[in-house]
């Protein structure tokens, strides 16, 4: 079959033309990815692939979460959304280069937006048991000054409510709730088993778009004229 087009800008192909993994390329294109192939700086790469696959992944978690708090229901198909999304993403940023570590960067941005949504119920839970334990019996004027006696205050400093908890209590808090989010989804048991095969799909779809493309480039190959 002869080739009519470039697959990559859809120029005519007249005269010669050059194979590209499983592609057909024209001249210009050919010499502009074996540009891309030889130029650019990796770190650049890799670091514009993490900021545009973590903006996607916060706005693929923004949806999750409204979507959730509207309806009031967990619909685990955004999960594949999300992997898509991010995965296009970091593909994109990477310059479509792919390879193992884009499809790592890609999963674990993926994994991150959909557990982050996690993050609000387990924080009102961990705020909940702290006010349920930090709970102080009422405040009458003998406990009051039952407790003055005992540590040797006076009642009105007896009265006063304990300090909040200090930085390094608040960073040890915000390392619990991300550890509980990132385990979330295994830490429900059986029962989110359809809801981790969902989150897998997604995965694997991040995954799936990084894989590195063949730019094995062979010719030129010439098209012979009809007799």
């Amino acid at each position: 079959r002869i080739p009519r087009a470039c697959g990559s800008c859809a120029a005519p192909i007249r005269d010669t033309y050059y194979q590209v993994g499983e592609a057909i390329a024209c001249e210009r294109c050919r010499r502009r990815l074996e540009w891309d192939a030889t130029h650019g700086s990796a770190i650049g790469r890799f670091l514009k692939a993490t900021l545009l696959g973590a903006l996607a992944a916060a706005l693929g978690a923004g949806i999750y979460y409204a979507v959730r708090a509207l309806t009031g229901y967990e619909f685990g198909l955004i999960a594949v959304v999300v992997g898509l999304f991010v995965g296009g993403a970091v593909r994109m940023g990477s310059g479509h280069r792919g390879g193992v570590p884009y499809q790592l960067l890609a999963m674990f941005l993926t994994y991150t937006s959909i557990v982050s949504t996690y993050i609000p119920e387990i924080v009102k839970g961990f705020r909940e048991a702290e006010a349920a334990d930090a709970a102080p019996a009422p405040a009458t004027a003998g406990n009051v000054a039952a407790a003055g006696a005992a540590t040797g205050e006076s009642p009105a400093a007896a009265a006063t409510p304990a300090p909040s908890m200090g930085p390094l209590l608040t960073v040890i808090m915000g390392v619990a709730v991300v550890a509980f989010a990132f385990a979330a989804p295994f830490l429900m048991g059986f029962e989110n088993i359809i809801g981790l095969i969902i989150i897998g799909i997604g995965l694997f779809e991040a995954w799936k778009m990084n894989r590195k493309p063949d730019r094995t480039v062979t010719g030129p190959f010439r098209i012979e004229s009809a007799p």
